[in-house]
Order: C-alpha cells, then structure tokens, then sequence
C-alpha cells in the first residue's frame, strides 16, 4: 500500500489592493479619533479646579510617608449620603493608595472606638487628648485623616461633595484640607470627569470612554477623590524670566559744523 503522502499547503499573499484597502481603513479610524479628540470636550475642557483647598506651606512635608486614616463620616442628617458611605469609602481609600502620596493605614470603626471610645470622629469633634500619641505609636504614622462625605446625589447629574483633612500627629497641625463639592451639571466638572475616565479606564470608543461616567455614582466618585487628592501635590515651580540687559539709548545724531 502507497504512503500517504500530505501534499503542502499554499498560502496565497494577500494582494495589495487588499493591503491597501485594510491600511485605508486603519488610517481612517485613526483620524476619526484625531477628529473627535479635536472637539472632545474631555481633551479640550474647560476643566474644573477644586479652589477651597488650604496646603500649609505648599507642599506636604517630606517625613509624611504614613498616613491613617479614620473612618469616613457623613454629614449631619443626610441620609443620601449616609445610604452611599458605604459604596463609597472603599473608592476613597483605593484612590488615596493609586494617588502613591503616602501609604495609608486603614483605621476601622472598631480600632477606632479601642482608641478613641468613637467609633467615627469628625474634624471639629473635641478629640481625647491622648489620641494623638496613641494614634502614632500603635500605627507608626505620621499624620491623620478625617474624610466626610457632605453630598451624595446618585441620579444624574451626579453630584459628590467632600470635606477632608489631614493633620500632624507629631503637634496637630493642619497640613492640608478641602471642602468642595462636584457637581456633575457644571460643564467644567462634567470635562474632568470624562478625562479621567479617559487616562484610567480607556476603552475602543471615545464614546464608551466619556459617557458612562456621567451616569455611575462609583465612577464619578473616583474621579472627585483623584481630583481632590491632586490638590496635595507642589504647585509646579513657575519658570524663571531672563534677566534682559538693558539696552543703551540711542544717542541723538551729531550737528554738523557749520
């Protein structure tokens, strides 16, 4: 009985009309993407900038590596937001570690209420005297952080509201705060949003990319902690202008002698 025998299989190389066609279409999805960069408010803005923000001496110093942070809190009697802490106060301590600004230590409504005989504080609660040492000694941190969610509308337009503030263990200073709110319906705010979305959860379609932020509470309050903890950062030095060497007068022309 005869082998069998495989006869090789040809390949046909593609034509290059066909090449041309397919280059064709990928340079035709690149400019259409050009093209709506062009006039995509989330590349062009205006973009929003939280302005109530207070960072003692420009910049954070250098010995906050470690940072707790205390159970989030929700403002007085507002139910809204107390329904949406929950959801809410992991994104917060999972953008703070993303933001790479220190490491934080999570301080649970347990440990806290160990510590502080609360189980949440806020920034203006008169705080027992000894929290701070205790705080500093049993975490290894340097500084504390009190969050509270202020607002919280979950149906479009979104809106997130934040007070938060960051304070010295060693002598319990103020380093740094915010007190803003993220509304959603503000042009400004609406752009930061889909830029954000953009940078940090990019898809195929600058469709897929700018509109579900609009319309996710998670999303959106990712962006207002990102949005929040930049402010935490050194302004970026402002360049320094060339000293110009005066230039001499011109002298007035000579008078021929007459």
């Amino acid at each position: 009985m005869p082998a069998f025998q495989m006869k090789p299989i040809r390949f046909q190389k593609p034509s290059r009309v066909l090449l041309a066609a397919m280059a064709a279409v990928a340079l035709l999805h690149t400019g259409c993407e050009s093209l709506e960069d062009a006039f995509s408010p989330a590349v062009q803005g205006p973009f929003y900038t939280p302005a109530n923000v207070i960072l003692t001496g420009l910049q954070l110093p250098a010995n906050v590596r470690r940072v707790a942070v205390l159970p989030m809190t929700t403002a007085l009697g507002n139910q809204a937001a107390k329904n949406g802490a929950e959801t809410i106060e992991p994104l917060l301590l999972d953008e703070l570690a993303k933001a790479r600004l220190f490491e934080v230590v999570r301080i649970t409504p347990e440990r806290l209420m160990a510590l502080a005989g609360k189980p949440a504080l806020r920034a203006d609660d008169r705080l027992p005297p000894d929290l701070l040492e205790r705080l500093s000694e049993e975490t290894a941190c340097h500084a504390f952080l009190f969050t509270e969610l202020t607002v919280y509308r979950a149906y479009p337009p979104l809106a997130i509201g934040w007070k938060i503030s960051l304070f010295s263990l060693s002598d319990g200073q103020l380093l740094w705060s915010l007190d803003e709110q993220f509304d959603a319906g503000m042009p400004s705010v609406a752009n930061g949003a889909r830029r954000h979305l953009r940078h940090h959860q990019a898809t195929a379609s600058a469709m897929l990319r700018e509109t579900p932020i609009l319309n996710s509470p998670a999303s959106f309050a990712r962006y207002t902690i990102s949005a929040a903890t930049e402010t935490m950062r050194p302004l970026p030095a402002l360049p320094k202008k060339s000293k110009e060497i005066p230039k001499e007068a011109p002298k007035p022309a000579e008078k021929p002698n007459r």
